[in-house]
């Protein structure tokens, strides 16, 4: 055996990191939500004139926006947002389980919300 011990790797407490990550990912959930919804409904479909040309406008852009948009704010919630409340609160994540949780976490709710959107016939 040897006298060399191996340096202690810092470790936040687990039980905490799994309530933050899913605190800021159920913050994340909402406002992605909400501002998806804002922004499908300024949406308006690409039209042809009499000439058969297209009109463009702003909110032909909106269904792309919104993914987009909800995307960006899901990311914020599961890579930024519990980094930030855990530092005010004063706990340290655990690296091990905060950012996989997370992104799993959103990749089951994608999953879920598609399949959803088919059976339901939005998609």
């Amino acid at each position: 055996m040897s006298d060399q011990h191996e340096p202690l790797i810092p470790r936040g407490d687990r039980l905490l990191t799994l309530r933050v990550t899913f605190v800021s990912l159920f913050i994340g959930v909402v406002g992605a939500v909400l501002v998806g919804l804002i922004l499908l409904s300024l949406r308006q479909p690409l039209t042809p004139d009499t000439k058969g040309q297209v009109s463009w406008s702003i909110g032909a852009f909106m269904v792309p926006a919104a993914g987009l948009v909800s995307a960006l704010i899901l990311a914020w919630s599961v890579f930024f947002l519990p980094v930030t409340l855990a530092r005010r609160q004063g706990i340290v994540l655990d690296p091990q389980v905060w950012p996989v949780t997370g992104a799993i976490a959103v990749a089951v709710l994608l999953i879920v919300a598609f399949a959803g959107a088919i059976m339901f016939g939005v998609i």
